[in-house]
């Protein structure tokens, strides 16, 4: 987003953006499952990569997006609800865990 709005001066779609992000975390303040309503928020991931697509060439655009993804897979996530915070640790993690003796 902060591309966006310094660089190419597009801050209408910066507006929308941040309206949706705000409204989905807003939720936050009512709800116990954490997990589903950050979930929410998934279009506006969607969104912004269509809208850096048309900034990119494709190939690299793809190799940007494959990037990201991959390092997506490496942080630990947690199911946070009301009364509990449950470590979900990514396959490769798990496996090596699994492996050595310590499984979740």
């Amino acid at each position: 987003m902060y591309m966006l709005y310094k660089f190419r001066k597009d801050r209408q779609f910066v507006f929308l953006i941040l309206v949706l992000t705000v409204c989905v975390f807003s939720q936050l303040i009512i709800a116990f499952d954490i997990t589903r309503v950050i979930c929410l928020a998934f279009p506006v991931l969607l969104i912004s990569a269509e809208k850096m697509k048309s900034y990119y060439e494709p190939q690299r655009f793809t190799r940007l997006f494959l990037l990201l993804t991959i390092a997506n897979f490496m942080f630990l996530q947690y199911f946070m609800s009301a009364d509990a915070l449950i470590p979900m640790p990514p396959l490769p993690y798990s496996f090596l865990l699994n492996q050595i003796g310590i499984g979740f």
